[in-house]
Formats: structure tokens, sequence, C-alpha cells
């Protein structure tokens, strides 16, 4: 089997692909939304969507994890926990290929002394080493690339370059994307103007992408 290391491809905010692109109608019964419940936008923007988007309350995964930008390896993987828990005890395992961050949940993990000195150092190729994306990392939970969680080392996608539609069960990975921007009204704007009848063409998979 082809090894999947850690900093995989993803599509970052509001970008997934939907099995439209082949002709079927999108119903987003395969999306389940993340919201931190320690954050009011979290909630309201993971409300907002499954309004829009028609995702059901019980694809709305509640975490609880502290409202910063960054974790540690640690609150990764409480994160981490809390949405297995949920995907599992809610029966949807099986059903669910995209998973959904907000705004109000951490967007890097900082594995060894800080993404900010990773940053300062990223010319002599620590930064992998020290740091990492939240959504780099999620797609690989409950999975055959499991281990590979918080690794220092590069990986590919293996639904890069893929002219078909996303399923979990054949790529053995999520489709992990975040609902984010600088505020609750921006994020809204976004969601607004997206979805099934708004698309265009994502190079990275050559998939209609909704938006």
């Amino acid at each position: 089997m082809k090894t999947l290391k850690n900093q995989i491809v993803f599509v970052f905010s509001l970008l997934f692909c939907i099995n439209s692109a082949w002709g079927q109608n999108p119903d987003y019964a395969d999306v389940a939304v993340i919201v931190n419940d320690n954050d009011s936008t979290s909630i309201a923007i993971g409300d907002y969507y499954a309004q829009v988007r028609g995702i059901s309350a019980n694809r709305i995964l509640h975490v609880q994890v502290p409202v910063a930008e960054e974790t540690d390896s640690l609150g990764f993987e409480d994160l981490r926990a809390q949405i297995e828990a949920e995907l599992m005890m809610g029966g949807l395992l099986d059903t669910i290929n995209y998973l959904v961050t907000t705004k109000g949940m951490p967007l890097r993990v900082s594995k060894h002394g800080g993404c900010d000195s990773a940053l300062a150092n990223h010319g002599n190729g620590s930064f992998i080493g020290q740091c990492t994306a939240v959504e780099s990392e999620l797609p690989l939970i409950l999975g055959a690339y499991s281990n590979e969680i918080l690794q220092d080392q590069y990986g590919t996608n293996p639904y890069q370059g893929e002219n078909a539609p996303f399923d979990r069960d054949l790529f053995e990975m999520f489709f992990v994307s975040r609902l984010d921007g600088n505020n609750l009204a921006d994020v809204k704007q976004l969601i607004d103007r997206g979805g099934p009848d708004n698309t265009y063409y994502a190079p990275q998979s050559l998939s209609l992408i909704h938006i």
C-alpha cells in the first residue's frame, strides 16, 4: 500500500468536492461540520452552514477545545479524540466523506518549539518537524494512515489528480475543509456565494469545486 505522510494536500476555506460533478444531485448527506462549543462564532457558522446546505443536526459534530489559532500536540490529540468519538457514537463513520471545520477552532499544531519559530527557521528545513495544520492531520483519522498523524514527514494526497467522485472508502481518508474568514459576516457571505450552483475547476483534482 502506498504510504501517506502527514503533509497531505487539502483545499482550504470552503472548498470541497461534491459528486454532482458527475451528474449526481448534491444533498450534502456525506458532509459533517465540526463546531467548537466554546466559541459562539463557531457555533453560529456551523448552524448557518447546516441550515443553508441542509445538513441534519446529527451531522453537526460538537467539540470543546480552547479558542486559539494554535494548539500543541496534546491539544490536537484531544480534538482528534472528540471528533472520532462523535463520528463513531453517531454512527457516521461509514457515511461521511467530508469534514468541515469552522472558525473558532485551532488552525495549526505546534509540535516542537512553536509554529512562529518554525517559520523563522523555514529555510533550514525544520518547519515540517515543528508545525503542521489541523486540516492536514484530520483527514487521516480513523483510517489506514492514522499512524502517520503528527509525524515529521511530507506526503502526497492519494486523491490528487483523480477525476472521480471522492470516496473515503476508496482513498482511505477524509476530505477536510474549513469555513473561515475575518468575522462571522464574512463567513456567511462566503457560504451564501457558494453551494452547488457556483462551481469552478480545481486543478489539483480536476474536479468541480463548490464554494
